[in-house]
């Protein structure tokens, strides 16, 4: 009659694995209900995000239109201002303030000034930018040229 009992750490076992089998589903339901859940909401977000890159049907560009065409944005804060320096029809800036409402405007990044004033010392120290008075420019844009008009988007509209 013994022979014929089931061998009981065997059954233990067996009940052992099956309850970390349970503890693993559980969470893993767990995080797929997240994950779900991020879906919708990215599926949601998804046409915003889109309209942001796009132009409207009329040609005219919408915020974030004038990022580089491969889409990418800059990733690092010097690479914002050397991005706008190069982008613009001026290589003149008319001073770090149009520099900063330009980055804002064409990025939306908004990179406090007592970030921006290091960022632009530097650069000019490093010859990547120089300065004529308030203007700023890449030197690669103005080598050998003098300084035309600078560009000031907001005195241009008055």
């Amino acid at each position: 009659m013994v022979g014929s009992l089931p061998n009981t750490s065997f059954l233990l076992a067996i009940r052992s694995r099956m309850a970390e089998i349970r503890v693993q589903r559980q969470a893993l339901d767990s995080e797929y209900g997240e994950l779900e859940t991020a879906e919708r909401v990215a599926q949601r977000l998804e046409p915003i995000l889109a309209v942001k890159t796009e132009t409207d049907t009329t040609g005219a560009k919408s915020k974030g239109s004038e990022r580089p065409a491969n889409g990418t944005a800059p990733k690092r804060q010097t690479d914002y201002i050397k991005a706008v320096l190069k982008s613009s029809e001026n290589p003149w800036c008319a001073s770090f303030q149009v520099l900063h409402d330009e980055i804002k405007r064409i990025y939306d990044v908004d990179i406090p000034n007592n970030s921006l004033h290091p960022l632009l010392s530097k650069l000019k120290s490093e010859g990547v930018i120089v300065r004529n008075g308030l203007a700023l420019a890449l030197k690669e844009r103005v080598e050998g040229h003098r300084q035309p008009e600078v560009f000031d988007r907001k005195a241009a509209a008055e």
